[in-house]
């Protein structure tokens, strides 16, 4: 059994003492991935112009997704952008269909060869530019339950919140 309570406070804890955003979301990957249950995980910042400000990353190759980042992104129809910036997280394989994600650069150079499965992600616009996150699952298919992704969104709206102080 999990607490939303205790989650939120957890990531408050590691907000209050990062020094900096990169290690602020490495210590929520440390703490989110038993209690969510993915494989891997990054976390972009970008400018309102679209050039990538910081990169954490979990298995992926943080100068990667530094260096093709916004190719990844420039793929993506408006349409699919806004599945993933909406209030709660949101699963690739409800956004996007097996053959467009067949289509997308990033399933073939950085996903598919990590064998990630599905993933959840999650964007929103912030005074200092745009930042988003995704945790995935590699290997055969698994949902996340229900309860898990009600879990993520409490924790991403945590998380959320606790960015602000590293906008300054």
């Amino acid at each position: 059994m999990f607490s939303s309570e205790r989650d939120a406070g957890a990531v408050s804890e590691l907000a209050l003492s990062s020094t900096s955003l990169a290690e602020f979301e490495e210590a929520c990957f440390a703490y989110l991935r038993p209690r969510v249950g993915f494989d891997t995980a990054c976390s972009v910042w970008s400018s309102h112009a679209g050039a990538v400000l910081s990169v954490s990353a979990l298995e992926y190759g943080r100068a990667q997704l530094e260096r093709d980042f916004p190719r990844y992104m420039s793929e993506l129809a408006p349409a699919e952008l806004l599945a993933f910036a909406t209030e709660r997280p949101a699963l690739d394989v409800d956004v996007l269909t097996r053959r467009r994600r067949e289509c997308l650069t990033v399933y073939r150079e950085l996903l598919d060869p990590l064998r990630v499965s599905r993933f959840v992600t999650n964007v929103w616009q912030a005074r200092l530019g745009v930042f988003g996150f995704h945790f995935a699952r590699t290997g055969p298919a698994r949902r996340f339950r229900a309860a898990l992704e009600g879990r993520q969104h409490r924790a991403v709206h945590v998380h959320r919140q606790e960015h602000e102080p590293y906008e300054r």
